[in-house]
């Protein structure tokens, strides 16, 4: 979806306005295509880990992100993964100052950008379609938090209280929400929208049925729901995808393209790639449960051989850095202390680094590591390693 025929995607979306479009859309969301879960040593395209919901992509898209909270949430790892996603730029603009949490509340995220780095006065171009799990008047409320018209406590009184509104929707008895202070949805065809005004610019909000929401911006959203506002499907009658094996699973894949555009680096011996893709697949125990490894796997794609090459051996002469300065670190008194109270744990940090291996084929790079559960909650807590290297 995000190659160089990214410009047909207006042809596509018109094609998708047949009946029953809307059904292969919400699968994309809910279920696996085998062919994304059989081959591990790979990576997929996004057509083929989003399924019709590539379509939906805008085009010029420069990065596209299919996220499957919904394993994410399953996994050991979930609370590491929500702090990880707590301090990701695009998603404080999407959903900052709502109660909402992508892991709890969602169950798969499409998120694209044409713009990811925008300014007040050059709002970002960011869309998401969300596969949601949470009631649909909590997200409605938190909608109308965003838009300033009811405040964060259940009365309606101000200041904000962190947390009420997801107290309220998780009581029975909790009866009906206050009005808020003025009406902001619009229907469109049986379609609840708004715009809200965000940090960066205003944000549309869709809220389809079959538990389907967009947040885009304004100029975005008629096409998006072009797309998807038509046709509808139960969620109930969707088969579910055979997960009978017991392979790993795609949790996350992200694909990038005009990566000059975002991404410079000093130096003429230090080439950007072309386009780039990196997958991440959950492993499974022998009973089909997320065992907490993964199984990385990532490609970059550069103008020609030379680069690759060279770009390969950049990345191998960083790793033995990176090795180096945690050994140094570790013998310091901050980090004897770390390791003696189990803050860090240098052995596992090594480990995981070994487990990398970069291979440059032809024009194209392939980084690729396979990791046991230990070694996937140490990186994850990027923060505190962040902290140790400043």
């Amino acid at each position: 979806a995000l190659r160089d025929d990214a410009g047909a995607m207006d042809d596509v979306a018109l094609a998708l306005l047949d009946a029953g479009a809307m059904s292969d859309v919400a699968l994309a969301l809910t279920d696996t295509s085998p062919a994304t879960d059989a081959d591990p040593a790979s990576v997929p395209t996004m057509a083929e880990a989003a399924g019709a919901m590539a379509s939906a992509i805008p085009a010029g898209a420069v990065v596209t992100l299919l996220l499957r909270t919904d394993r994410l949430r399953e996994g050991p790892h979930a609370a590491q993964v929500r702090a990880l996603l707590d301090g990701i730029r695009d998603w404080q603009a999407v959903l900052g100052g709502t109660e909402i949490d992508p892991i709890r509340d969602f169950n798969a995220v499409l998120l694209a950008s044409a713009n990811p780095f925008g300014t007040r006065a050059n709002p970002p171009d960011l869309m998401a379609i969300v596969r949601t799990r949470a009631r649909r008047d909590f997200l409605r409320a938190s909608v109308e938090q965003m838009a300033g018209v009811r405040a964060n406590t259940p009365s309606g009184t101000l200041p904000p209280d962190a947390g009420t509104l997801r107290d309220h929707f998780a009581r029975a008895d909790s009866g009906a929400l206050p009005r808020p202070t003025r009406a902001i949805w619009t229907r469109r065809n049986g379609v609840e929208t708004t715009t809200v005004d965000r940090y960066l610019g205003p944000t549309s909000v869709a809220l389809l049925a079959d538990d389907l929401a967009v947040f885009a911006s304004p100029g975005r959203l008629p096409t998006l729901l072009s797309v998807l506002g038509g046709q509808t499907a139960v969620a109930s009658a969707l088969p579910r995808a055979d997960e009978a094996g017991r392979g790993p699973r795609l949790v996350a894949l992200l694909t990038a393209r005009g990566v000059r555009n975002l991404l410079s680096a000093p130096g003429r011996n230090n080439p950007i790639p072309v386009s780039a893709e990196f997958a991440l697949r959950a492993t499974r125990d022998a009973g089909g449960d997320d065992d907490g490894g993964a199984i990385l796997r990532s490609t970059w794609r550069y103008d020609t051989p030379a680069q690759a090459t060279a770009t390969a051996r950049l990345a191998e002469v960083f790793a033995l850095y990176l090795r180096e300065s945690i050994d140094q670190f570790a013998g310091t008194l901050g980090g004897r202390a770390a390791s003696a109270t189990g803050a860090v744990h240098f052995a596992v940090l090594q480990r995981a680094l070994t487990r990398l291996t970069v291979t440059a084929e032809g024009s194209e790079l392939r980084l690729d590591a396979t990791l046991d559960r230990d070694e996937v909650a140490e990186l994850l807590n990027v923060q505190r390693l962040a902290g140790l290297f400043q």
